[in-house]
């Protein structure tokens, strides 16, 4: 994930590259100060950013469906298995 990807997200709509940089690149520094090494990046302001912790390990404190609508994420929709016709 980059901070290009991270604009796309509605919450930061609007937001000058250079603003979502600086606050990400806050939120980052504030995590290493308290001990917490949950992102790696190649540059704390544009990134790319991934998670050092396994997905298993990805908890919320919300119902999943308040994460996926906060993130703008359409549930996957069952997929459809159609019969298939002798020709």
């Amino acid at each position: 994930m980059s901070r290009d990807d991270v604009a796309r997200l509605t919450k930061w709509s609007g937001k000058t590259p250079k603003h979502i940089g600086d606050n990400i690149s806050r939120y980052l520094q504030e995590f290493k100060r308290r001990g917490i090494d949950l992102v790696e990046a190649r540059s704390l302001w544009t990134g790319p950013y991934r998670l050092n912790i396994p997905p298993e390990d990805v908890t919320f404190d919300l119902p999943m469906e308040e994460v996926m609508e906060a993130l703008c994420i359409l549930p996957k929709r069952p997929e459809v298995r159609r019969a298939q016709t002798e020709a």
